[in-house]
């Protein structure tokens, strides 16, 4: 049976989260395959969720990427009830290069990941996109203390253009192939990430398969 990973984006109105949503599925020849159902229409993308098929660490594996699009009139307090953030394996934190806020206000987003994560390892991954915007750009000192400040990994923070699709493919397979090696081989992925850089949900984790995480407590905050 083929690993399943679920991915979601988190981030202000505007940063452009349905952008890369919409624009990783344009990609052809990228090696990323849209799941088809039996009208040919990819699998719950009118829900703002693609189910997508791809090769990592020389397995097939499926990915559901979760777009929360305009869920976020709905505020921080209803989305906590929301399956959007139930068992996601992976966070893409997604902020305008163009204005300093909206890397400040990814700091809401986390606690609701790692809440309802249900104790397994949740990988954030910091994305900044370029919109054309420069009112209050972000410089990369800001983006270095946000990513030490809540132990993301430099091999995980990507500068992208979703409206033109630039570097969406090889960061998102990035991505992918962190946490296929962190639910395929904790041990390993330890190794390669390094422990005080992978956030964990509320409790230490239990899972039998996952027994290197007994000794486990949260990530930084």
């Amino acid at each position: 049976m083929e690993p399943e990973y679920k991915i979601v984006l988190a981030g202000r109105k505007g940063t452009g989260k349905t952008n890369i949503f919409e624009e990783l599925q344009r990609q052809r020849g990228s090696g990323i395959e849209t799941v088809q159902d039996r009208t040919g229409v990819s699998s719950r993308y009118e829900r703002g969720i693609w189910t997508a098929r791809m090769h990592s660490h020389g397995r097939k594996v499926t990915v559901e990427l979760w777009d929360t699009g305009n869920m976020e009139h709905t505020g921080v307090q209803n989305m906590r009830s929301s399956t959007y953030w139930h068992d996601d394996h992976a966070v893409i934190l997604v902020y305008d290069t163009g204005d300093r806020e909206t890397l400040n206000e990814l700091t809401k987003w986390i606690p609701l990941a790692k809440d309802y994560s249900r104790d397994q390892a949740v990988l954030f991954s910091l994305w900044g996109n370029n919109t054309g915007n420069t009112t209050n750009p972000v410089d990369e000192e800001a983006v270095r203390n946000f990513a030490a400040t809540f132990g993301i990994l430099p091999s995980l923070i990507f500068s992208v253009t979703a409206a033109t699709g630039d570097n969406l493919v090889d960061s998102f397979k990035t991505l992918v192939d962190a946490v296929h090696l962190m639910n395929t081989n904790p041990t390993r992925a330890f190794e390669v990430l390094g422990e005080d850089k992978i956030q964990l949900g509320s409790g230490a984790p239990t899972l039998p398969q996952r027994p290197s995480w007994k000794d486990w407590c949260c990530g930084a905050m």
